[in-house]
């Protein structure tokens, strides 16, 4: 089974879960909450190599973009530069694109994205604070994103609130992707309070801007048991664990986050040796660089215990090619001692060859005949066709050894354009029947009512008798 940590930064506190995985259940072994001084302390001391990471951004920025319908490759960095065109101080960012959907414009059609753009240098700052205590990070993930793993699936829109520290965010779900998010704080004392009153700002906004209605909201985490909510005119629904997951309620309520994000790696891997699926999209907001870095050291990791295993196994096979070897040497000795008996054999192979050789001359001029084009299997062929319309007023041969290139002119007499295409083609499939006719290249005028066509010939040779 695979073994996973995952690190969460949730405001002033980090949560560590250490679960263990297969292909279809996660098994949570370990967890527990710690401030950002004793994080630092598990980071140095933990002997864990690879991390995944869930994070939140300061530096972020939310965009509705419309883009030309295009292929998928191509839809990343047309919203990149659209983005960049938009903030011109955002220098270096990683964008998370989720489709709301399609319209048309001026009769062109176009694709409407959501797109989440966080600054890279944030991201690049907490990967370097793994790497000074060799650490290695697998995946970064965004607190924004990675609860769509364990979401419902649902066919209408809907709502998902959760808390990040004192943040708390309210995501918008339609056909499986985030269309719309919303962040705001609030306090102990009036939090239920806060928390209705910016669900009904959301549900609103969604209907009047977004002309997107969202049926009920889901409460993830802590917050399901803290705040409840009657005013927003939706119902409210807690998010309830699956199965595959071995914990009760209050740890998966506390640790939601980092366990979405395993379910999250577990359906879309970086690295690993499992297909990704199409059901969710990419959310690994590591940079380039560094993913490159990681390949390259995965890599190379892979490389050298393939090296160590092919060194094995060429220790093995250098000592078995030794016995040969010596095995060998035994045959030959006695191959040695027959040469006399094969010496005699080649002298009579000689003599045989000699008698052959004198009649090579012959046999040679009678495979140069049988190779040779016959012309008068082809003219045969095509004076059998049903030329009625079709006039030949050319024919360029042209012969390299047994393969014919030939050039054919002429002109089709028909009453009307019906007549003259109907007439071509039936020139045309009558060519391609004819044996050895290969290569067609058909041009004609319509107007002019002529034709050139040009195509190989390769007569079948004669049968020996």
């Amino acid at each position: 089974m695979n073994k996973t940590v995952v690190v969460c930064f949730e405001g002033e506190s980090v949560k560590v879960v250490f679960a263990s995985r297969n292909a279809e259940d996660l098994y949570i072994d370990n967890y527990m909450t710690l401030t950002m001084e004793q994080f630092d302390d598990f980071l140095s001391n933990d002997e864990s190599d690879n991390y995944i990471i869930v994070t939140g951004v300061r530096n972020i920025h939310y965009d509705m973009v419309t883009i030309p319908k295009t292929k998928d490759k191509y839809i990343k960095p047309l919203v990149k530069r659209e983005v960049s065109r938009r903030h011109a101080e955002f220098k270096d960012f990683i964008p998370i694109v989720s489709l709301i959907g399609n319209k048309v414009i001026d009769g062109k059609h176009r694709s409407e994205y959501f797109v989440i753009s966080i600054d890279s240098s944030e991201i690049n700052v907490l990967i370097d604070h793994f790497l000074e205590n060799q650490k290695s990070v697998v995946l970064v993930y965004p607190v924004l994103c990675v609860l769509m793993s364990i979401l419902p699936q649902s066919d209408t829109p809907f709502l998902c609130m959760f808390e990040v520290g004192q943040m708390k965010n309210v995501i918008l779900v339609k056909d499986g992707n985030i269309i719309f998010t919303r962040s705001f704080t609030s306090q102990d004392e009036d939090a239920s309070d806060v928390v209705a009153k910016n669900i009904d700002l959301t549900v609103n906004y969604c209907k009047e801007s977004l002309k997107v209605a969202p049926s009920f909201i889901i409460m993830a985490g802590e917050i399901s048991k803290s705040v409840k909510v009657s005013s927003s005119g939706i119902p409210s629904i807690p998010l309830v664990f699956s199965g595959r997951f071995n914990v009760d309620q209050s740890v998966f309520n506390e640790y939601v986050l980092a366990i979405a994000a395993i379910n999250y790696s577990m359906e879309r891997p970086f690295i690993l040796n499992r297909k990704k699926t199409k059901s969710l999209p990419d959310i690994n907001i590591a940079t380039t660089e560094y993913k490159t870095y990681y390949y390259a050291k995965s890599l190379l990791k892979y490389i050298t215990a393939l090296f160590l295993v092919l060194s094995i196994i060429s220790l093995a096979f250098i000592g078995e090619s030794t016995l040969n070897i010596l095995k060998t040497n035994k045959e030959i000795d006695v191959h040695r001692m027959q040469l006399s008996d094969i010496s005699k054999i080649y002298n009579t192979y000689n003599i045989k060859r000699d008698k052959v050789m004198s009649k090579l001359k012959n046999i040679e001029f009678l495979n140069r005949v049988n190779k040779q084009t016959r012309f008068a299997d082809f003219l045969s062929e095509l004076s059998s066709i049903k030329l009625e319309g079709i006039s030949i007023e050319s024919l360029v041969i042209q012969n390299v050894k047994n393969i014919t290139n030939m050039e054919m002119t002429g002109t089709i007499t028909a009453p009307d354009y019906y007549g003259f295409i109907k007439e071509e083609e039936v020139f045309k499939n009558s060519l391609n029947k004819i044996a050895g006719v290969k290569g067609i290249d058909y041009k004609s005028d319509i107007e002019k009512k002529t034709y050139k066509v040009n195509f190989t010939y390769s007569s079948m040779p004669l049968r020996n008798h």
